[in-house]
């Protein structure tokens, strides 16, 4: 299974906590303003799907569990868009 708490990381490292989370803000389906920054001091994933990505419906139970044990689940939805001129 999966742990939310772990050993801690070494120091300087992506995860380590001495290392401060980039500061975005990103629209919220609903309307209003989503900020890291308001997670500061709890465990936070940040997770990146799309409704048609068939693994992120298998990593979907997983982070119920993870969010279970205390952990702030972020979703941002992958948008597809119509321009083909690539």
């Amino acid at each position: 299974g999966f742990r939310l708490f772990a050993p801690e990381p070494e120091g300087g490292s992506f995860a380590s906590p001495q290392r401060p989370a980039p500061q975005i803000e990103m629209t919220a389906m609903e309307g209003g303003v989503v900020r890291l920054a308001d997670y500061a001091g709890r465990p936070l994933i940040v997770n990146v799907w799309a409704t048609w990505c068939a693994p992120c419906i298998v990593e979907h139970p997983v982070l119920m569990d993870l969010q279970a044990e205390g952990a702030a689940i972020l979703g941002v939805q992958h948008m597809d868009t119509n321009d083909k001129s690539d």
